[in-house]
Protein backbone atom coordinates (compact mmCIF):
# COMPACT_ATOMS: atom_id res chain seq x y z
CA UNK A 1 0.00 0.00 0.00
CA UNK A 2 0.90 3.50 -0.50
CA UNK A 3 -0.44 7.05 -0.21
CA UNK A 4 1.10 8.29 -3.28
CA UNK A 5 2.42 6.98 -6.49
CA UNK A 6 3.07 8.02 -9.91
CA UNK A 7 1.45 6.95 -12.96
CA UNK A 8 4.51 4.61 -13.90
CA UNK A 9 4.09 3.21 -10.27
CA UNK A 10 1.11 2.52 -9.66
CA UNK A 11 1.43 -0.80 -11.12
CA UNK A 12 3.61 -1.93 -8.29
CA UNK A 13 1.45 -1.65 -5.24
CA UNK A 14 -2.08 -2.85 -4.33
CA UNK A 15 -3.80 -0.10 -2.87
CA UNK A 16 -2.62 4.22 -3.22
CA UNK A 17 -5.02 7.08 -2.62
CA UNK A 18 -3.75 9.96 -4.84
CA UNK A 19 -1.06 9.63 -8.03
CA UNK A 20 1.54 12.74 -7.55
CA UNK A 21 3.63 12.97 -10.23
CA UNK A 22 7.16 14.04 -9.99
CA UNK A 23 8.59 16.55 -9.06
CA UNK A 24 6.00 16.77 -5.68
CA UNK A 25 7.13 18.70 -2.14
CA UNK A 26 5.23 17.91 0.48
CA UNK A 27 5.16 19.77 4.04
CA UNK A 28 6.67 16.91 5.76
CA UNK A 29 10.07 16.45 3.90
CA UNK A 30 10.45 19.56 2.07
CA UNK A 31 13.92 20.21 4.25
CA UNK A 32 14.82 16.93 3.11
CA UNK A 33 14.75 17.56 -0.51
CA UNK A 34 17.57 18.98 -3.00
CA UNK A 35 14.90 21.49 -4.34
CA UNK A 36 15.65 23.96 -1.75
CA UNK A 37 18.81 25.54 -3.70
CA UNK A 38 15.31 26.92 -5.85
CA UNK A 39 13.78 28.59 -2.74
CA UNK A 40 13.84 31.10 -0.82
CA UNK A 41 13.54 31.09 3.16
CA UNK A 42 13.22 34.02 5.66
CA UNK A 43 15.17 33.44 8.98
CA UNK A 44 13.44 34.59 12.05
CA UNK A 45 10.46 32.69 12.74
CA UNK A 46 11.47 30.13 10.20
CA UNK A 47 15.15 28.79 10.76
CA UNK A 48 14.81 30.11 14.22
CA UNK A 49 12.23 31.66 16.91
CA UNK A 50 11.56 35.07 16.21
CA UNK A 51 13.01 37.65 19.02
CA UNK A 52 10.52 38.68 21.72
CA UNK A 53 9.55 42.30 21.97
CA UNK A 54 12.33 43.06 24.46
CA UNK A 55 15.00 41.65 22.49
CA UNK A 56 14.32 43.52 19.22
CA UNK A 57 15.30 46.99 20.58
CA UNK A 58 18.13 47.82 17.48
CA UNK A 59 20.91 46.83 20.35
CA UNK A 60 22.40 44.63 22.53
CA UNK A 61 19.50 42.65 23.48
CA UNK A 62 18.76 42.15 19.74
CA UNK A 63 22.55 41.56 19.13
CA UNK A 64 22.37 38.61 21.71
CA UNK A 65 18.74 37.34 20.34
CA UNK A 66 21.28 36.89 16.90
CA UNK A 67 24.11 35.25 18.53
CA UNK A 68 21.76 32.83 20.61
CA UNK A 69 18.60 32.80 18.61
CA UNK A 70 17.22 28.77 19.02
CA UNK A 71 17.06 26.79 15.90
CA UNK A 72 13.81 25.61 14.54
CA UNK A 73 13.84 24.23 11.36
CA UNK A 74 16.90 22.17 10.18
CA UNK A 75 17.21 22.20 6.29
CA UNK A 76 19.40 18.83 5.21
CA UNK A 77 20.55 20.62 2.14
CA UNK A 78 21.76 24.32 1.00
CA UNK A 79 18.62 26.86 0.53
CA UNK A 80 19.24 28.96 -2.91
CA UNK A 81 18.13 32.21 -0.80
CA UNK A 82 17.79 33.83 2.50
CA UNK A 83 15.40 36.66 2.36
CA UNK A 84 15.43 38.56 5.70
CA UNK A 85 14.27 41.76 6.85
CA UNK A 86 17.18 42.12 9.36
CA UNK A 87 19.40 45.02 8.79
CA UNK A 88 22.17 44.78 6.74
CA UNK A 89 24.42 46.03 9.96
CA UNK A 90 23.85 42.10 11.59
CA UNK A 91 24.91 40.34 8.33
CA UNK A 92 27.64 39.03 10.29
CA UNK A 93 26.00 38.12 13.10
CA UNK A 94 23.74 36.26 11.59
CA UNK A 95 26.50 34.54 8.93
CA UNK A 96 28.49 33.39 12.07
CA UNK A 97 25.00 31.99 13.54
CA UNK A 98 24.16 30.05 10.05
CA UNK A 99 27.77 28.88 9.70
CA UNK A 100 27.00 27.94 13.72
CA UNK A 101 24.68 25.71 13.24
CA UNK A 102 25.00 24.03 10.28
CA UNK A 103 22.94 25.99 7.61
CA UNK A 104 24.32 25.92 4.03
CA UNK A 105 23.08 28.87 1.53
CA UNK A 106 23.83 30.00 -1.74
CA UNK A 107 23.17 34.26 -1.02
CA UNK A 108 21.90 35.97 2.10
CA UNK A 109 19.45 38.94 1.36
CA UNK A 110 19.08 41.88 4.00
CA UNK A 111 17.54 45.01 4.28
CA UNK A 112 20.32 47.59 3.60
CA UNK A 113 20.09 51.96 4.24
CA UNK A 114 17.35 51.37 7.07
CA UNK A 115 16.76 51.88 10.60
CA UNK A 116 15.31 49.17 12.90
CA UNK A 117 12.56 52.25 13.43
CA UNK A 118 12.07 53.39 9.42
CA UNK A 119 11.64 49.38 8.94
CA UNK A 120 9.05 49.09 11.51
CA UNK A 121 7.12 52.49 10.42
CA UNK A 122 7.25 51.79 6.46
CA UNK A 123 6.17 47.81 7.25
CA UNK A 124 8.13 47.01 4.11
CA UNK A 125 9.32 43.34 5.07
CA UNK A 126 6.54 42.09 2.65
CA UNK A 127 7.16 44.03 -0.39
CA UNK A 128 11.25 43.77 0.46
CA UNK A 129 10.75 39.91 0.29
CA UNK A 130 8.74 39.97 -2.70
CA UNK A 131 10.73 42.29 -4.76
CA UNK A 132 13.99 40.21 -4.22
CA UNK A 133 11.75 36.63 -4.87
CA UNK A 134 10.41 38.19 -7.98
CA UNK A 135 12.98 39.30 -9.41
CA UNK A 136 14.58 35.60 -9.37
CA UNK A 137 13.68 33.42 -12.08
CA UNK A 138 15.05 30.47 -10.70
CA UNK A 139 13.10 30.50 -7.36
CA UNK A 140 10.28 29.03 -7.21
CA UNK A 141 8.90 28.85 -3.53
CA UNK A 142 9.22 31.49 -0.68
CA UNK A 143 9.12 29.53 2.71
CA UNK A 144 7.41 32.26 5.23
CA UNK A 145 6.46 32.72 9.02
CA UNK A 146 4.12 35.25 9.41
CA UNK A 147 0.88 34.06 7.47
CA UNK A 148 0.16 38.63 6.77
CA UNK A 149 3.53 38.54 5.06
CA UNK A 150 3.33 35.31 3.42
CA UNK A 151 -0.42 36.17 1.52
CA UNK A 152 1.51 39.61 1.17
CA UNK A 153 4.23 38.29 -1.05
CA UNK A 154 1.73 35.95 -2.89
CA UNK A 155 -0.30 38.64 -4.05
CA UNK A 156 2.81 40.86 -4.91
CA UNK A 157 4.52 37.79 -7.05
CA UNK A 158 1.82 35.67 -7.88
CA UNK A 159 4.18 33.16 -6.90
CA UNK A 160 3.77 29.90 -4.82
CA UNK A 161 4.56 30.65 -0.94
CA UNK A 162 4.49 28.54 2.04
CA UNK A 163 3.48 29.96 5.63
CA UNK A 164 5.13 27.47 8.46
CA UNK A 165 3.10 29.14 10.89
CA UNK A 166 -0.50 28.31 9.73
CA UNK A 167 1.13 25.71 7.18
CA UNK A 168 -0.77 26.90 4.18
CA UNK A 169 0.37 26.88 0.87
CA UNK A 170 -0.41 29.99 -1.38
CA UNK A 171 -0.65 29.63 -5.33
CA UNK A 172 -2.81 30.23 -8.26
CA UNK A 173 -3.48 26.65 -8.62
CA UNK A 174 -4.74 26.10 -5.24
CA UNK A 175 -6.38 29.39 -5.68
CA UNK A 176 -8.25 28.11 -8.78
CA UNK A 177 -9.82 24.72 -7.26
CA UNK A 178 -9.99 25.37 -3.71
CA UNK A 179 -13.73 25.70 -4.30
CA UNK A 180 -14.11 22.40 -6.44
CA UNK A 181 -14.70 19.35 -3.69
CA UNK A 182 -13.83 15.93 -4.35
CA UNK A 183 -14.00 12.86 -2.66
CA UNK A 184 -10.59 11.84 -0.77
CA UNK A 185 -9.60 8.32 -1.95
CA UNK A 186 -9.44 6.93 1.95
CA UNK A 187 -13.40 7.67 1.66
CA UNK A 188 -13.69 6.02 -1.29
CA UNK A 189 -11.50 3.39 -0.10
CA UNK A 190 -13.59 2.65 2.80
CA UNK A 191 -16.86 3.10 0.58
CA UNK A 192 -16.26 0.25 -1.41
CA UNK A 193 -15.14 -1.95 2.00
CA UNK A 194 -18.88 -1.35 2.97
CA UNK A 195 -20.22 -2.44 -0.13
CA UNK A 196 -18.05 -6.12 0.83
CA UNK A 197 -19.95 -6.41 4.31
CA UNK A 198 -23.24 -8.24 4.80
CA UNK A 199 -26.36 -6.77 3.97
CA UNK A 200 -27.29 -6.44 7.63
CA UNK A 201 -24.26 -4.74 8.15
CA UNK A 202 -24.96 -2.23 5.62
CA UNK A 203 -28.51 -1.09 6.81
CA UNK A 204 -27.00 -0.74 9.94
CA UNK A 205 -24.26 1.83 8.74
CA UNK A 206 -26.44 3.93 6.49
CA UNK A 207 -29.99 4.04 8.52
CA UNK A 208 -29.06 7.44 9.64
CA UNK A 209 -27.79 8.30 6.21
CA UNK A 210 -30.94 6.89 4.19
CA UNK A 211 -34.26 7.07 5.09
CA UNK A 212 -35.50 3.57 3.26
CA UNK A 213 -39.58 5.46 3.41
CA UNK A 214 -38.14 7.73 0.89
CA UNK A 215 -37.12 7.65 -2.91
CA UNK A 216 -34.17 8.86 -4.31
CA UNK A 217 -33.11 9.78 -7.70
CA UNK A 218 -29.62 9.81 -8.99
CA UNK A 219 -27.41 12.73 -10.68
CA UNK A 220 -24.51 11.68 -12.38
CA UNK A 221 -24.05 7.45 -13.09
CA UNK A 222 -20.32 7.68 -13.20
CA UNK A 223 -17.55 6.23 -10.78
CA UNK A 224 -19.39 7.59 -7.78
CA UNK A 225 -22.78 7.27 -9.28
CA UNK A 226 -21.53 3.58 -9.73
CA UNK A 227 -21.00 2.63 -6.05
CA UNK A 228 -23.86 4.90 -4.78
CA UNK A 229 -26.40 3.11 -7.08
CA UNK A 230 -24.68 -0.44 -5.21
CA UNK A 231 -25.08 0.75 -1.79
CA UNK A 232 -28.85 1.85 -2.30
CA UNK A 233 -30.08 -1.20 -3.88
CA UNK A 234 -28.08 -3.54 -1.47
CA UNK A 235 -29.95 -1.34 1.29
CA UNK A 236 -33.22 -1.82 -0.43
CA UNK A 237 -33.56 2.41 -0.64
CA UNK A 238 -35.90 2.73 -3.82
CA UNK A 239 -34.19 4.57 -6.65
CA UNK A 240 -36.54 6.64 -9.21
CA UNK A 241 -34.13 7.26 -11.83
CA UNK A 242 -30.73 7.82 -12.80
CA UNK A 243 -30.22 11.79 -14.44
CA UNK A 244 -27.24 11.60 -17.15
CA UNK A 245 -26.49 12.94 -20.41
CA UNK A 246 -25.64 9.49 -21.90
CA UNK A 247 -28.72 8.51 -20.73
CA UNK A 248 -29.49 5.98 -24.42
CA UNK A 249 -25.73 4.67 -23.74
CA UNK A 250 -25.98 3.92 -20.32
CA UNK A 251 -29.76 2.48 -19.89
CA UNK A 252 -28.72 -0.88 -21.43
CA UNK A 253 -26.17 -1.23 -18.36
CA UNK A 254 -28.92 -0.81 -15.46
CA UNK A 255 -32.55 -1.93 -14.97
CA UNK A 256 -33.26 1.66 -13.54
CA UNK A 257 -34.34 4.17 -15.66
CA UNK A 258 -32.03 6.52 -17.10
CA UNK A 259 -32.93 10.40 -17.90
CA UNK A 260 -31.60 12.73 -19.67
CA UNK A 261 -30.95 15.75 -17.05
CA UNK A 262 -33.79 18.07 -16.77
CA UNK A 263 -34.35 20.70 -13.37
CA UNK A 264 -37.60 20.96 -13.80
CA UNK A 265 -39.09 17.42 -13.99
CA UNK A 266 -36.58 17.09 -11.01
CA UNK A 267 -38.11 19.46 -8.58
CA UNK A 268 -41.18 18.82 -9.88
CA UNK A 269 -41.01 15.08 -8.30
CA UNK A 270 -41.06 14.02 -4.92
CA UNK A 271 -37.83 12.47 -4.46
CA UNK A 272 -34.55 13.39 -3.33
CA UNK A 273 -31.66 14.49 -5.94
CA UNK A 274 -28.28 12.75 -4.51
CA UNK A 275 -25.70 14.47 -6.56
CA UNK A 276 -23.19 12.30 -8.16
CA UNK A 277 -21.74 14.29 -10.88
CA UNK A 278 -17.65 14.52 -11.49
CA UNK A 279 -15.90 16.95 -9.14
CA UNK A 280 -16.08 19.61 -12.05
CA UNK A 281 -20.17 19.58 -12.43
CA UNK A 282 -21.15 18.68 -8.79
CA UNK A 283 -20.44 22.60 -7.12
CA UNK A 284 -21.89 24.29 -10.59
CA UNK A 285 -25.37 21.40 -9.97
CA UNK A 286 -25.29 22.33 -6.34
CA UNK A 287 -25.16 25.52 -7.62
CA UNK A 288 -28.31 25.34 -10.18
CA UNK A 289 -30.53 23.39 -7.73
CA UNK A 290 -30.23 26.14 -5.00
CA UNK A 291 -31.00 28.75 -7.09
CA UNK A 292 -34.63 26.73 -7.82
CA UNK A 293 -35.03 27.17 -3.94
CA UNK A 294 -34.15 23.74 -3.29
CA UNK A 295 -32.52 23.02 -0.04
CA UNK A 296 -30.16 20.87 0.90
CA UNK A 297 -30.59 18.26 3.19
CA UNK A 298 -34.25 18.39 2.30
CA UNK A 299 -34.12 18.03 -1.71
CA UNK A 300 -30.83 17.22 -2.23
CA UNK A 301 -27.69 15.44 -0.84
CA UNK A 302 -23.89 15.69 -2.16
CA UNK A 303 -22.37 12.72 -2.21
CA UNK A 304 -19.40 14.32 -0.86
CA UNK A 305 -21.61 15.04 2.52
CA UNK A 306 -22.55 11.29 2.60
CA UNK A 307 -19.86 9.13 1.32
CA UNK A 308 -17.79 10.89 4.17
CA UNK A 309 -20.53 10.15 7.12
CA UNK A 310 -20.87 6.71 5.76
CA UNK A 311 -17.20 6.28 6.01
CA UNK A 312 -17.11 8.02 9.54
CA UNK A 313 -19.56 5.63 10.65
CA UNK A 314 -17.73 2.97 9.20
CA UNK A 315 -14.69 3.65 11.45
CA UNK A 316 -16.33 4.33 14.64
CA UNK A 317 -18.59 0.84 14.04
CA UNK A 318 -15.11 -0.99 13.43
CA UNK A 319 -13.48 0.38 16.33
CA UNK A 320 -16.88 -0.56 18.82
CA UNK A 321 -16.07 -4.47 17.40
CA UNK A 322 -12.59 -4.46 18.10
CA UNK A 323 -12.92 -3.21 21.46
CA UNK A 324 -15.96 -5.64 22.26
CA UNK A 325 -13.76 -8.49 20.98
CA UNK A 326 -10.85 -7.25 23.25
CA UNK A 327 -13.07 -7.03 26.10
CA UNK A 328 -14.44 -11.06 25.80
CA UNK A 329 -11.04 -11.83 25.63
CA UNK A 330 -10.12 -10.54 28.74
CA UNK A 331 -7.47 -7.95 26.84
CA UNK A 332 -8.94 -4.73 28.66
Amino acid sequence: MAVYVTKKSRKYVDIFFEIRELPRLFQWNFLQKSDLENMCFDIDGVLCDDPKCEENDDGERYLDFIRRAKPKLRPQYKIGYLVTSRLEKYRKETESWLKNNGIAYRKLIMLDNMTAEERRKSGIHAAFKAKFYASRIDAELFVESNPVQAKKIFGLTGKPVFCVDNQTYYSKEISQKCSVQRLDKLTLYIVRRILRTSVPVKRFLTQELLDTKLVYSVWGYGVYGNLLIQLLDETGTSVKCIYDERADELQRNTLIPVLYPNFRDAQQGNEIIIVAASRNLRNRMMQVLADQNMVEGTHYISIDSLFSRAAKRYVRYFKNCCHIRAVGRGFS
